[in-house]
């Protein structure tokens, strides 16, 4: 990827109303959780929050933060839980296939061939976007019961 192409992507990506970061080997750090952690609570000054956070190594304990309280789970809890959260998931994945779907008909629709089709970074994260907006808090809380 270009040097200018890249200060593209940075630009539009500063734009959008999500926050984007990564590392090298594209894994949660504890870095990138507090920088993120700060930017939640942040947020949320005027909203109280309990964020239900796993064991991690990269979720470490926060201090300061003024509007958000972190639960640990218990050791070995995760994958109790977890079924639950999928259902969140696989609705997430279902909308974000939508969108690319969507958008390979477009460009096959356009006469282009499928073979040219491209997705970047920026693609990615506004398709992810649309299907965040897509998922409904019902569906959120359904998989919670």
């Amino acid at each position: 990827m270009s040097l200018s192409h890249m200060l593209e992507v940075s630009y539009w990506i500063s734009k959008l109303c999500v926050n984007y970061r990564a590392n090298s080997k594209s894994w949660m750090t504890s870095e990138l959780f507090s920088e993120w952690l700060q930017e939640f609570d942040s947020s949320m000054m005027r909203k109280q929050k309990v964020l239900i956070v796993d064991n991690c190594s990269a979720h470490t304990r926060i201090n300061n933060l003024k509007a958000t309280e972190l639960l640990f789970m218990p050791p070995n809890a995760t994958s109790i839980l977890q079924p639950c959260d999928q259902g969140s998931i696989q609705n997430l994945k279902v909308h974000y296939r939508s969108t690319m779907l969507s958008k390979l008909v477009g460009h096959m629709d356009a006469d282009l061939s499928s073979d040219d089709f491209k997705i970047t970074l920026l693609d990615a994260i506004l398709m992810l976007k649309t299907a965040c907006d897509r998922v409904l808090p019902a569906t959120i809380a359904n998989c919670f019961r």
